[in-house]
């Protein structure tokens, strides 16, 4: 599939200049004020009830009725770091993926589109570690009364954080109804990093920037994703 390398070949621009420019777009995406290219998480008693109300749509029977977000945690594939960039290259690399990269924690609504996207720490962190590391973690804890986001079974369960059962605990009749609602609202954060992935070619390879610089490129894609689910994209 064509990427960035393909518009540095066809319109000779040198990868300097166009990496130069990308970071610039970047930035005016991540600092624009537009309405439309604006993350919110739900903080207040409406807004949670708000998207509440819309996971309860998804869930059979109406059962789910307290979920304002789902949550993941998804493998941003870098080049190694190097010395330089003040990181311990060890640490970003994931055993599980193979390969070095960043730990990226999102959160969704019920129609896949990001209410947080950030970083959680380097690759080697497992999701529980890096959602308790980066400000999503505090952002549900902090929800009001019984609103909580719902995780696959990496998560450790909190006042606010629901995990689906695995292992035999998933075999257990209750749990398995239980499972088999939330998994129709936690499908959907599957869904966001899948058409995250689907439209920005460059998550398909490793991401050409230093892990301190990460964050940029992950709040621009999230807001941009957003910005096309929004039109229907």
């Amino acid at each position: 599939e064509p990427d960035f390398t393909d518009v540095l070949a066809f319109c000779g621009v040198p990868t300097k200049l166009f990496c130069q420019v990308a970071m610039e777009t970047v930035h005016v995406i991540i600092e624009s004020k537009a309405p439309e290219l604006q993350i919110k998480f739900p903080k207040t008693e409406d807004e949670c009830l708000a998207a509440a109300c819309g996971f309860q749509t998804i869930s059979y029977q109406q059962a789910i009725d307290t979920c304002v977000c789902v949550i993941d945690g998804y493998h941003l594939a870098m080049d190694e770091p190097t010395d330089a960039e003040n990181c311990v290259p060890d640490e970003f690399f994931s055993t599980f993926d193979d390969c070095y990269g960043i730990n990226i924690q999102g959160a969704s609504d019920h129609q896949g589109r990001f209410l947080y996207l950030g970083i959680g720490g380097p690759g080697s962190r497992e999701d529980d570690e890096a959602l308790v590391e980066c400000p999503l973690g505090d952002l549900i804890e902090n929800l009001p009364g019984n609103f909580c986001a719902i995780s696959d079974c990496g998560y450790v369960p909190t006042e606010h954080v629901i995990p689906m059962f695995g292992d035999d605990r998933a075999a257990i009749p209750q749990n398995k109804d239980f499972n088999f609602r939330a998994a129709q609202c936690r499908y959907q954060i599957a869904h966001a990093f899948g058409v995250m992935v689907e439209h920005w070619t460059l998550l398909q390879g490793t991401l050409p920037c230093c892990p301190t610089e990460a964050w940029r490129f992950v709040e621009c894609v999230a807001r941009l994703h957003n910005f096309c689910m929004g039109w229907g994209d």
